[in-house]
């Protein structure tokens, strides 16, 4: 007998384009229309278990400019079919399958209807090589549009030293093929650009401690990265549009912490964290003989920023308080232009009510920029000031 799991969903969404700084007024807006099915069934064979997944993805995005009368109507599907057979071998974990991603889009804004046709041959192993080192190894192989990609690998490794001290290692090799939008999107899109390519790695260190007895812990994570990138995409402001292009060469590094205080005393729990990101990412060669952007920071990217957050939980109870910086983000690539840095607070606060375990109802609010900070994410875009959101989710289980 196998298991066999379905899974629906549907969402619609409204919301008004605020003007530029440049506009007086803007009557732009844009309704998106998404539905998700999935299944997925799990059958024991060959000493091992198969998966089979399939899932179906429908997104509708309806776009008006100021000014313009005609609605921009833009859909994509996308079918996923994925085969998975998974084992256990003494130490190890086996697992090899092949997936298959067919990409259609249609949109006034696309020239012709572009189609991304992917299947991928993939496999790997988890081992536990001792009671403290764990290690694992994944590998791809992907057909694009009938031109073979370059081989993908994942490696990682876990060692625990004690219960209180572990590290983790991390590398791999990536590859990305441009999406639609930016291939075809018009105006803008860019179908000469190339795909991505490069390698990444980092390593954390975890610290975990469990002071004033064993309803405290402490936890604490911090990771250094490298990234090294060819081609990659950016897009770069052109006149009245954006336009997507390939940068020679892009490094990435840089150093991420996370500090969490969790106290747990049966039903009730309160958890209080700190997190920290340095991310230096600058162009390593010139496009051209004037490229004033080699060395220099990638435009929108903050070097610095962080977050914090209170948390506490008391039976079907639960308020969340963040807090979020975000440095200075240079806005053009001879750091001639910037945007301010900003801070946002934000609240979130949430009940669940429990029927006989056949349905659970969630009430929720939240107010999001508590301080009326005004601040700016894409250069002359004003983002909301202070906004209030309520919501109700139903779940329906069955047993």
């Amino acid at each position: 007998m196998g298991t066999l799991s379905v899974r629906y969903w549907y969402h619609e969404n409204f919301r008004n384009i605020p003007p530029t700084l440049n506009e007086q007024t803007s009557t732009a807006f844009q309704y998106d229309l998404t539905s998700r099915l999935t299944w997925q069934l799990q059958k024991e064979a060959f000493g091992g278990f198969f998966v089979f997944r399939q899932g179906w993805f429908l997104e509708r995005i309806n776009y008006k400019i100021n000014d313009y009368r005609e609605i921009d109507h833009n859909v994509a599907n996308t079918l996923i079919s994925d085969v998975e057979f998974n084992r256990y071998l003494a130490k190890w974990k086996w697992h090899v399958g092949i997936n298959h991603t067919l990409s259609a889009g249609k949109s006034e804004s696309y020239s012709g209807n572009p189609l991304i046709n992917r299947v991928s041959l993939f496999g790997g192993a988890i081992v536990k090589l001792t009671n403290r080192w764990e290690g694992s190894v994944n590998l791809r192989s992907e057909l694009v549009n009938g031109e073979f990609a370059p081989l993908t690998f994942a490696l990682g490794s876990e060692y625990r030293v004690n219960p209180l001290l572990s590290f983790l290692v991390n590398a791999s090799r990536v590859y990305r093929v441009p999406t639609f939008n930016d291939l075809y999107w018009s105006p803008g899109g860019n179908p000469e650009l190339m795909p991505e390519s490069g390698y990444t790695g980092d390593a954390t260190s975890v610290i975990t401690l469990h002071p004033f007895q064993s309803k405290f812990q402490c936890k604490v994570e911090i990771t250094v990265f490298t990234r090294l990138m060819k081609n990659q995409i950016i897009w770069l402001p052109q006149g009245s549009f954006w336009t997507p292009r390939n940068l020679m060469e892009v490094w990435s590094r840089g150093m991420e912490t996370n500090w969490n205080l969790n106290y747990t005393k049966k039903k009730f729990f309160i958890q209080a964290g700190v997190g920290t990101n340095y991310t230096l990412a600058t162009s390593m060669k010139p496009l051209s003989e004037n490229d004033q952007s080699v060395d220099q920071q990638l435009i929108y990217v903050p070097m610095y920023s962080g977050n914090g957050n209170f948390l506490i939980r008391f039976q079907q109870f639960e308020f969340n308080y963040t807090l979020s910086y975000t440095g200075y983000r240079y806005v053009s690539t001879d750091h001639y232009s910037y945007l301010n840095p900003f801070w946002l607070h934000n609240s979130f606060v949430s009940y669940v009510f429990e029927e006989r375990n056949k349905m659970t109802i969630r009430l929720n609010g939240a107010v999001d920029n508590i301080t009326n900070t005004t601040y700016q994410i894409v250069q002359s875009r004003p983002m909301p000031l202070r906004s209030f959101r309520i919501g109700a989710s139903i779940t329906f289980n069955s047993k």
